[in-house]
């Protein structure tokens, strides 16, 4: 259980690291009229530059556009042409925090309103839909984490309570001489912080293999998993499972020892 908990965690950390990725990557293209002249389009493009939400600002002029067109054709079929027809672009990369749906709506009408632009782009299907698939994919991993943990906490309880009822002459034998229920919990108690260290240093060492595994096959993921990421996930696999075991097992003793004495 702890080790698919930590596998969840470690999946949630790449699922978070693809869409930050995704969204310091976001471009809008603004194309700009034919008619604009190169001052027009630096002009623009300045313009664009100093909007707070903007990170940087690339050109592409519609001449250019036409050198790549023929290379990518192998003629140059725009001399059937009188003019050239194709557009400025101005490519815009957002920031970070810019990178919502919302936001980008408003950059996008921004800009649209300014003199010479024809239209701007971007793919916004996209962006909906990796934020959608990685909201449902957090939730779906959330899901099983909390069953796992219901589970764990029913298969300790019924194990602890079958070790009581296979040492409950024992137990009935301490109380009756005299011993009170701290002590008669205490073997139960440090048997179970020992299975609870056990638990989570052996979760420890499967994580640590598995991010080995992932980081040599998918390298691209390395610093999702990050070894301050991954230590701190580590730690909170081992206090979870020392609290849960310990918890457990002490309410389960005080129970058993209720019902014997009451």
């Amino acid at each position: 259980m702890l080790f698919i908990l930590g596998l969840i965690a470690l999946i949630n950390s790449c699922a978070d690291y693809l869409k930050q990725s995704v969204k310091q990557d976001i471009r809008l293209q603004v194309f700009v009229e034919s008619k604009a002249q190169s001052a027009d389009v630096v002009d623009l493009s300045r313009r664009i530059g100093a909007l707070e939400w903007v990170d940087s600002v690339s050109i592409t002029y519609k001449d250019n556009a036409a050198l790549a067109l023929e290379r990518d054709l192998g003629e140059d079929l725009l001399t059937l042409l009188s003019e050239n027809p194709l557009f400025h672009v101005v490519e815009v990369r957002l920031k970070e925090s810019a990178s919502n749906s919302n936001s980008i709506k408003r950059i996008q009408n921004t800009i649209s309103s300014y003199k010479f632009v024809n239209e701007v782009v971007y793919s916004e299907e996209f962006v909906n839909r990796l934020n959608k698939n990685i909201q449902y994919v957090s939730y779906f991993l959330t899901l099983i984490g909390v069953l796992l943990v219901f589970i764990s906490l029913n298969l300790i309880t019924s194990t602890v309570r079958l070790s009581l009822i296979e040492n409950s002459e024992d137990v009935k034998t301490m109380y009756l001489v005299g011993a009170t229920r701290r002590y008669i919990s205490k073997p139960f108690l440090k048997k179970a912080l020992w299975e609870g260290l056990l638990a989570g240093g052996l979760s420890f060492i499967w994580l640590f293999f598995t991010r080995l595994s992932l980081n040599a096959v998918f390298p691209f993921i390395t610093p999702a998993l990050n070894l301050k990421f991954f230590l701190i996930t580590g730690m909170l696999l081992g206090v979870l499972s020392v609290c849960m075991t310990l918890w457990v097992t002490f309410s389960s003793v005080y129970r058993f020892l209720s019902r014997k004495t009451g």
